[in-house]
């Protein structure tokens, strides 16, 4: 009997891993999960329960969130640069969920070059405010909106620009639920002062998690597959979270970045502290975020 379970888990995990479907984000100025817990989990984006980090991932993941969380995170994206970012969710209107977030992302070092020397250092800073609602629609379907504000800075120029997400959650059952995204869903782009502009690239993305129970603990498979464009290759990241304990959680997971993410989260009452460490061939980078419920 043990040996069914164990075989039906193996099973039910790669039919999910044939049949899910993630973002993997192109430009360099989008917004990935704000948790470590996503990016120890291959990057996934579309966790149900995912917190204070629906801001980030999926809007209409804001309706699965019952108490109010708030999170902060900072990582050294390839070990060369800071981002650190906040997120308040979710606000409770009555009709539907709000939620706050922001985003900085610096380079530690860009060199301002000529066609034959290097000039010098350049100052890089790029920023996101992000303001996400959610709404529940039928019996298990949500959906949501993320409108986001984007400002940069390379040198003397900056650019500034606004984008639209929209996202949906569909709770197919207790164990099993489908997400949907379409990341910058109009043609908005970047205006920079010298008179050039920058389009933002839109995203379709599907996904699919499923929560089991393994060695009399709960653990979630998530799978995911994006593309920029309907013609474009699909992009496939894969995660695992295994909860030990109550006190402790256990994730792994891969894309296209990055093929070995690993962390690890610490739970203790209402607070939280989650790590990351994503491995590439020539460089990693490391995530922690942290906390609280209110």
């Amino acid at each position: 009997m043990m040996m069914n379970k164990y075989i039906l888990i193996t099973t039910l995990f790669l039919l999910t891993a044939v049949a899910s479907l993630a973002v993997e984000n192109k430009d360099f100025l989008s917004y990935q999960g704000l948790s470590a817990r996503t990016l120890a989990m291959g990057e996934l984006t579309g966790i149900k329960t995912c917190g204070a980090d629906a801001v980030f991932s999926n809007p209409a993941l804001l309706v699965s969130e019952k108490r109010m969380e708030i999170l902060s995170s900072y990582s050294n994206p390839l070990g060369q640069s800071t981002q650190w970012g906040i997120a308040v969710a979710p606000i409770s209107l009555g009709v539907g969920k709000l939620g706050f977030g922001y985003l900085g992302f610096q380079p530690d070092t860009l060199k301002q070059t000529s066609t034959t020397m290097i000039i010098g250092d350049l100052a890089a800073d790029d920023k996101t405010l992000l303001l996400g609602y959610g709404i529940p629609l039928f019996s298990g379907i949500s959906a949501g909106v993320n409108m986001g504000y984007v400002e940069s800075t390379i040198g003397s120029i900056s650019g500034t620009g606004w984008t639209l997400d929209a996202g949906a959650l569909y709770r197919c059952s207790d164990s099993l639920s489908l997400t949907a995204l379409i990341k910058n869903l109009f043609a908005t782009s970047l205006s920079w002062t010298n008179g050039t502009n920058e389009t933002f690239a839109r995203q379709y993305s599907v996904g699919a998690e499923l929560e089991v129970e393994l060695m009399n603990n709960p653990a979630v498979l998530e799978l995911k597959m994006a593309n920029q464009s309907f013609g474009d290759a699909l992009e496939v990241s894969a995660g695992a979270e295994y909860v030990y304990n109550r006190f402790l959680s256990l994730r792994a997971g891969t894309n296209a970045r990055y093929p070995v993410t690993l962390g690890l989260g610490l739970n203790l009452w209402n607070l939280t502290l989650d790590y990351a460490y994503l491995a590439q061939s020539y460089f990693s980078t490391q995530k922690i975020s942290f906390s609280i419920e209110i």
